[in-house]
């Protein structure tokens, strides 16, 4: 899985995949994965996924914005 774009819509950070479809087990390696980085960068928050209508791939939505140094 790739990122293709980073979108910040409103209060989140929307990393744009070339992934079609991602599977429970996917979504939970990837959450596991993460937010531990998360962690030690200092974000608290979450992460959720998300599909688009009209998007090919998945949204892997980060719940806040971080300062351009942190990410």
């Amino acid at each position: 899985m790739r990122i293709l774009e980073v979108k910040e819509m409103w209060i989140h950070t929307h990393f744009i995949t070339d992934c079609e479809k991602l599977p429970a087990e996917g979504m939970h390696r990837i959450e596991s994965g993460i937010e531990p980085v998360l962690r030690k960068l200092g974000i608290v928050y979450g992460i959720h996924f998300r599909e688009e209508p009209g998007e090919r791939g998945i949204r892997i939505v980060l719940e806040c914005i971080p300062f351009p140094e942190v990410l």
